[in-house]
């Protein structure tokens, strides 16, 4: 990649020879994240700032660009330079990154110009399941608030995007020919207009919007009339990831598994179910117990008062949002930990089995009718 200056898109907003204007819908707020319900297992004392110490509640709002280009993880260009912007999940370090590795010679591509206004709701992660509940679709909840028909808008996607991406768009409304399907090696896209909604999610907090977001495309994807037909049942359930490739090994998943069935979950496997189906599941749940991870973020589909259990090692990665969910809908979310390497992706799990018995009596004690 070339040698690039990146600009930060709050402070280009701001001058006046740039045509970018932005609304905002809800202010930033300051506040202490709440704690976990519980927590068994090693809990190392570098990993305490990434649980306690987020205090910021994200702005959100909309912004509107002219002149500029998308690339790669709807990374923007303005006048030939990268945008990078906290709203936009596009941080200072991730955007030299991911162009070097994607589009080195980005300035080299040929411009495709989409006639009227387009939008993106995608970014970093988007063949990650979990980033569209958490990330992406949200996004088409800010774009309605901001006044637009998000049936009548055309969406960018990433040409290599999953199967399920579309079919989420498609659910909701969003007709096929409006997607606008973007090869990033191949060409920059240049719509009359750019519309980029911000995320809801800043690190692990997650603004009160979500709820309402959330709300918004579960009764599209699940229900176009509104009704619920799927009554809480208050049932337990282990999300399994063992169908899941997955940068993490969990050695001692079978025994965990066998331990929460004695206890009375059913071990689901979310990537066998249709949405619909993955999403009135989640709604019927009291106790969710999972590897941390995107099947364990649809947790965001259940009610109020629903314990969560989240297993996952000691490194930073994959970080807590699961606690930014519980506190936005209400669930009473503990962690079990097992050790790993701190900096590590690539995780070998070997969960002690006492210490989960532990957390299965807390799900007990936090969970509905406690």
């Amino acid at each position: 990649m070339p040698n690039v200056t990146l600009i930060a898109l709050e402070e280009a907003a701001k001058l006046t020879e740039h045509p970018i204007s932005y609304v905002e819908m809800a202010s930033a707020v300051r506040s202490p994240p709440p704690p976990p319900a519980f927590i068994f297992g090693p809990l190392p004392a570098y990993l305490t700032p990434d649980l306690f110490s987020d205090y910021e509640v994200p702005a959100v709002g909309c912004y509107h660009l002219r002149d500029v280009q998308v690339t790669f993880d709807a990374i923007i260009l303005l006048q030939g330079k990268p945008l990078w912007s906290l709203g936009l999940n596009h941080p200072p370090s991730h955007v030299p990154s991911a162009l070097a590795g994607n589009v080195p010679d980005f300035d080299r591509l040929p411009v495709r110009r989409i006639p009227g206004q387009a939008a993106i709701i995608h970014g970093p992660g988007y063949n990650i399941f979990g980033h569209w509940l958490i990330d992406f679709l949200p996004r088409l909840y800010v774009l309605r608030r901001a006044g637009y028909d998000i049936t009548n808008l055309n969406i960018i996607l990433p040409a290599a995007a999953e199967a399920f991406g579309p079919e989420f768009l498609r659910r909701i409304g969003i007709p096929a020919e409006n997607i606008v399907w973007h090869d990033h090696k191949a060409e920059l896209l240049q719509p009359d207009e750019l519309i980029a909604p911000t995320i809801l999610r800043l690190g692990n907090r997650f603004s009160p919007l979500l709820g309402a977001a959330t709300q918004f495309w579960i009764e599209r994807v699940c229900n176009p009339a509104g009704a619920r037909p799927w009554a809480n049942k208050r049932r337990r359930l282990f999300i399994s990831r063992s169908l899941h490739p997955s940068n993490r090994d969990f050695r001692t998943r079978a025994a965990i598994e066998q331990r929460a069935t004695e206890a009375g979950y059913e071990i689901v496997h979310p990537e066998r179910l249709t949405l619909p189906d993955q999403i009135q599941l989640l709604y019927s749940a009291g106790r969710i117990i999972g590897e941390y991870g995107s099947g364990l973020h649809g947790a965001l589909c259940a009610p109020a008062g629903t314990a969560v259990c989240a297993l996952r090692g000691t490194s930073h990665h994959p970080g807590f949002a699961q606690s930014g969910l519980a506190e936005v809908f209400g669930h009473h979310l503990g962690y079990v930990f097992a050790e790993t390497p701190r900096f590590a992706e690539d995780q070998v799990l070997d969960m002690d089995i006492e210490t989960f018995d532990l957390a299965l009596a807390a799900m007990e004690a936090w969970g509905p009718n406690r």
